[in-house]
């Protein structure tokens, strides 16, 4: 959301009525707003973007409208509302700010097998091949962690046919024990 005129910051939120959301936040502001684009997803994804641009943050979800801020919104509006946005998607907009978003060493590993195995390295794809939460696979494997839970590494290892003990903390070879 930003205001109509184009002026100021911009509001990254989710919500499951955007329009509901919209009069609520219409309400306590002094200027009209309106919605610039909507992605699928929920808190999870917010959490990425409002991440990527921390740096632009000025308060709770309200960001400076930096280029690559603005770029990702039109961005969003070209893709349609069905489609999500990739990890690498979103860090490409925050490095035209200069800004490039820290990923844990797990992200990195989770990342390289993904790659590997031709496989698009986002919270609901994974989830959807390994039967995990798309919320347990974010928080876990996408983020800023280094080591990955027992749990997650199996499954992933699994779906994209690299060592779980590899994935979990970087331990050992990336095919070790992996039957072809």
């Amino acid at each position: 959301m930003r205001r109509v005129d184009g002026v100021g910051p911009v509001k990254i939120g989710h919500s499951r009525d955007v329009e509901r959301r919209l009069a609520n936040v219409q309400e306590w502001l002094p200027f009209e707003v309106a919605v610039l684009a909507t992605l699928p997803g929920g808190a999870a994804e917010e959490h990425d973007i409002h991440h990527a641009f921390s740096a632009a943050r000025i308060r709770g979800e309200w960001f400076k409208a930096t280029a690559g801020l603005l770029a990702l919104v039109e961005h969003a509006k070209a893709r349609g509302s069905g489609e999500r946005l990739s990890f690498a998607e979103i860090d490409a907009f925050a490095a035209i700010d200069g800004n490039v978003p820290k990923r844990g060493a797990a992200y990195e590993r989770v990342a390289a097998a993904a790659a590997r195995a031709g496989v698009s390295v986002s919270s609901p794809e994974l989830a959807w091949k390994t039967g995990l939460s798309g919320t347990m696979v974010g928080a876990h494997a996408l983020r800023r962690r280094d080591v990955l839970s027992e749990t997650v590494a199996r499954e992933i290892g699994r779906v994209l046919g690299v060592s779980p003990r590899w994935l979990r903390d970087g331990a050992g070879a990336m095919l070790d024990g992996v039957q072809p």
